[in-house]
């Protein structure tokens, strides 16, 4: 494969409510089945009890369960969609993907009221990870991470590398994502399992119950 070329994926379609980028404007003020990918800052409370390096991305798996990334990885970026994600206090957690749902609405506006940590709003990548040569989902919700949405989008079907961030202000300083280029050479996975992968992203349910972890999904949620 030469450096950074495009890798076919197919003239499989995305679906019609994920189609428009310009809906990404709106929110920057679940493939269950797939891991995640994680940037674990200092309010993610592994990182406080020492089990896990400050500002290193992990896939993870369940909250048991992490593998670690290190400070910067590779990734094929297959596609993308929309995701609206309320957390509740019994651990669960109710993910939207369909923007024309009422209730996307409702939780984009909560996830824009200050001090609200328990919904987010933002875009969603399934991704495969070369060095694991794994499926994952990273879900892109707060506001650096937005900003970083549409280069990851436009590096879709190409070799891009996502490296952890410290940013680093007067009151505040937290870790985000940063999407570049990448112009390692890289085998692309076989094309019947990406297209069963697409084919399962691309048509999620429209709402999704999860159970998760409370404490590292409201952590997540308070990344700037």
């Amino acid at each position: 494969m030469s450096e950074n070329s495009l890798i076919p994926i197919g003239n499989l379609s995305l679906p019609a409510t994920t189609q428009d980028p310009s809906f990404l404007k709106t929110i920057e003020s679940g493939n269950k089945f797939l891991p995640r990918v994680q940037l674990y800052g200092g309010n993610s409370e592994v990182v406080k009890g020492g089990e896990f390096p400050i500002g290193t991305f992990g896939l993870t798996k369940s909250k048991d369960s992490i593998v670690e990334l290190g400070k910067a990885f590779d990734c094929l970026p297959l596609s993308w969609r929309y995701k609206a994600v309320r957390i509740s206090p019994d651990d669960n957690h109710v993910s939207i993907f369909n923007p024309a749902n009422p209730e996307f609405a409702v939780i984009q506006a909560e996830a824009a009221e200050k001090g609200m940590t328990g919904s987010m709003c933002g875009i969603e990548f399934l991704l495969y990870l070369f060095d694991i040569k794994q499926y994952a989902t990273y879900y892109f919700s707060s506001a650096s991470a937005l900003r970083e949405a549409p280069t990851l989008r436009s590096l879709i079907g190409q070799v891009a590398t996502i490296k952890a961030k410290f940013i680093k202000k007067p009151k505040f300083s937290w870790h985000a994502p940063e999407v570049v280029t990448c112009s390692a050479p890289y085998e692309a996975p076989a094309a019947e399992d990406y297209m069963a992968e697409l084919t399962k992203f691309n048509n999620p349910v429209d709402t999704e119950v999860v159970s998760v972890s409370a404490a590292e999904a409201a952590s997540a949620a308070r990344a700037r």
